[in-house]
C-alpha cells in the first residue's frame, strides 16, 4: 500500500472562494453593486468560511473513508493522509491533490451561494459532486501491469 499526503493551506482555499464569489457577484444578472456586496466574501466572513471548510473536510472523509488513514483540518492547514493500492500511479498525485483543493473550495463556495445567491446553489452542488467523483476515481487508478523479461526474470519496462 502507498500513502498519499495532501497538505493544503486554508488561505489558498479562501482565496479561491473569494475569487469565485466576487466574480459571481460582479456577473450577476442584475449588475447592481448591491448584489456584488451581498455575494462577494469579505474578511469578516472568515469564521463562517472556516466552518464551511471543516464541513467540506468532514464530507470528504466520509466519502473517502476506505482510503483515509489520517486527517487534520484544525489550524491554518488541511492535512489528509490516504492509503491507496501499491500499484497506484504516482504521477496522479498532483491531480488528486488539485481535485481535493478544488472540491474544498467549491463545497464552501456552494454553501456560501446557498445563502447569498440561492439560484446558483444547485450548480455549485453538482460541481462539488463532480470534483469528489473525480478524486475518488483518481484514487482507484492503477498503473499498467509490467511483464518480467525472459533473460533476467526482472520486471522490465511497460510493454
Amino acid at each position: 500500500m502507498k500513502k498519499l499526503e495532501f497538505d493544503i493551506e486554508k488561505s489558498s482555499i479562501e482565496e479561491m472562494i473569494g475569487e469565485a464569489t466576487a466574480y459571481a457577484g460582479a456577473k450577476s444578472e442584475s449588475g447592481e453593486g448591491a448584489t456584488y456586496e451581498r455575494v462577494a466574501t469579505a474578511e469578516g466572513d472568515r469564521r463562517i468560511l472556516e466552518r464551511y471548510l471543516s464541513d467540506a473536510c468532514a464530507a470528504a472523509v466520509e466519502r473517502l473513508r476506505p482510503f483515509v488513514v489520517g486527517v487534520n483540518f484544525s489550524g491554518e492547514r488541511v492535512r489528509m493522509t490516504l492509503e491507496v493500492s501499491g500499484s497506484y500511479e504516482d504521477s496522479m498525485q498532483p491531480a488528486a491533490e488539485s481535485a481535493f483543493r478544488s472540491y474544498l473550495a467549491a463545497w464552501a463556495t456552494g454553501r456560501w451561494m446557498r445563502l447569498t445567491m440561492p439560484e446558483k446553489w444547485e450548480e455549485w452542488r453538482s460541481e462539488t459532486d463532480r470534483l469528489l467523483n473525480e478524486l475518488e476515481r483518481n484514487l482507484y487508478h492503477r498503473r499498467r501491469p509490467r511483464r518480467a523479461t525472459r533473460d533476467t526474470g526482472q520486471i522490465g519496462r511497460d510493454t
